[in-house]
């Protein structure tokens, strides 16, 4: 039964299935449409910069300072905004994408990969990447080696002035020589004084040794800069694209791929809200989920149906109404075993509208038949029927039933809940209740029409009745309102049979 249920859920929703399967094709055309080859062309540098670092300078007093991770200079804002200057139809997030860089594992080599549908884009924007960076990178290299030259030049001439001068103060605190005779003995301050002043000498000698030693490397670091960052490989124009498997597919094949994902996707939908509804789906449910079986599955009829089916024009479907003359049928020949048999109609939630058909059939079956609108607050039966005017019967005690009218149709009667009772006043739940019993002996059969079976007007009137019919409307009863009509009847201790519209 659920799985009759899934197929009716998915059957009623053809039109989404429908729309779903419409915009998936449009969608894999799209698509197939849009399948353009990617093309890859990528370029290699030889990094020298650790090396020149580590080793041109072994006297270790100029420290280059190289970068530790090279793939945060190639793609620079500066350089994406000039590649989207020259190609528009880039944008910052796609380069970002499509610029693939690395090194190898001794950081020596390092790769540029660019993916784009345009080959000579590939290559163009791969070769100006490699260009951009060796400038950049020789700039920044250079702009240290200029900044250690100033620096050592500048000490050098410091230091070889401080010297001079170290010198003239050594000279004049010496005692000048005489011409003849010995050579005067210095003091001990002037001897003190001296001592300083030489190792000063001797220091300053020292530091401008190591400065000079500095710049000779630094002279011999000037040829190597432009070799520092070499381009290997420069990038040439591919002519063959990049390997894509849904490229290699017919555009019908693609097309029915995503159709066939979308039409999936929606079954998928469909089955995941009715796993969830809470309505009554099948009739198989009422007694697997409820415990109660139903009497007879009726079909649901339009309104233009219903107005045929009162004229008695059974012709048009009569394979549709088959469960319907049954039920009717059934009624008939519960009334012939007893006269005045009286049958309620109500339902759990919804009033449903079958009451008049129900009557329509017994009147043609040759009952005399009186149909009886208790809904008080919303009455509707007298719209349905033609009244022809006030009947002429009258009860077994002589009252006449003047407020019952005749309609249209022999054999049928209606009591419509805006009548006025015999004291001319309007008809009410009581009045109906103590009238009943005199109206069983006028007709053959009686049908009331009442409102849901949780209504106060509903539980008095089963008291009254001799058979129950409770209608439940698939998907729009509830499960929770079943149960609740259901512990309703075991209230009452009414036995209601369970009549299923589809």
């Amino acid at each position: 039964m659920e799985i009759k249920a899934y197929i009716e859920g998915i059957w009623r929703k053809w039109w989404f299935v429908a729309l779903v399967l419409l915009l998936s094709l449009w969608m894999g055309g799209v698509i197939a449409n849009n399948l353009t080859p990617d093309y890859t062309a990528s370029t290699t540098i030889l990094l020298n910069d650790n090396v020149l670092a580590n080793t041109a300078f072994p006297s270790g007093d100029v420290r280059l300072s190289v970068p530790i991770d090279h793939e945060g200079l190639v793609l620079t804002p500066a350089t994406m905004r000039r590649i989207m200057k020259t190609y528009p139809r880039l944008n910052a997030t796609g380069l970002q994408k499509q610029v693939v860089v690395s090194t190898d594992q001794t950081n020596q080599l390092l790769l540029i990969s660019v993916t784009d549908i345009s080959p000579f884009a590939t290559a163009d924007i791969a070769n100006f990447l490699a260009r951009q960076f060796v400038h950049d990178q020789t700039i920044a290299l250079s702009q240290q080696v200029d900044y250690y030259q100033r620096s050592v030049q500048q000490s050098i001439a410091r230091l070889s002035n401080d010297i001079n001068k170290l010198n003239a103060q050594i000279v004049a605190a010496t005692p000048a020589t005489p011409l003849r005779g010995p050579i005067p003995l210095l003091t001990p301050q002037q001897r003190l004084v001296i001592n300083e002043l030489q190792v000063q000498v001797g220091q300053d000698k020292r530091s401008l040794y190591a400065y000079q030693q500095s710049s000779t490397e630094l002279q011999q670091v000037l040829p190597q800069l432009p070799q520092v960052y070499t381009i290997l490989k420069q990038a040439v124009i591919p002519d063959v694209p990049n390997y894509n498997f849904f490229l290699q597919l017919p555009k019908l094949v693609i097309r029915t791929g995503v159709a066939g994902v979308g039409l999936l996707l929606a079954l998928i939908l469909i089955i995941g809200i009715e796993f969830f509804t809470p309505f009554i789906r099948h009739r198989g449910e009422l007694l697997r989920l409820i415990g109660i079986p139903a009497t007879a599955e009726i079909a649901q009829l339009r309104k233009s149906e219903q107005k045929l089916l009162l004229e008695m024009d059974q012709m048009l479907f009569k394979k549709r109404i088959k469960p319907l003359r049954l039920l009717g049928a059934t009624m008939s020949a519960l009334a012939t075993r007893s006269r005045g048999h009286t049958v309620l109609l109500t339902s759990p939630c919804q009033k449903r509208d079958f009451a008049a058909l129900l009557a329509a059939f017994q009147a043609y079956n040759g009952l005399r038949t009186l149909l009886i609108d208790a809904d008080f607050e919303k009455p509707g039966l007298h719209e349905r029927l033609r009244e022809v005017g006030p009947s002429t019967l009258t009860t077994v005690g002589g009252r006449p039933l003047s407020f019952v009218s005749e309609t249209t149709q022999p054999n049928l009667f209606l009591l419509p809940a805006t009548a006025l009772s015999t004291d001319d006043e309007p008809m009410t739940n009581k009045a109906l209740m103590d009238l009943l019993p005199e109206l069983q002996e006028v007709f053959d059969i009686i049908i009331i029409d009442t409102p849901p079976l949780d209504r106060p007007t509903a539980h008095l009137l089963t008291a009254k009745v001799a058979q129950v019919l409770l209608f439940v409307k698939k998907r729009q009863d509830t499960l929770k309102s079943l149960k609740k009509a259901r512990l309703a009847c075991e209230t009452l201790k009414l036995e209601p049979h369970y009549v299923f519209l589809t």
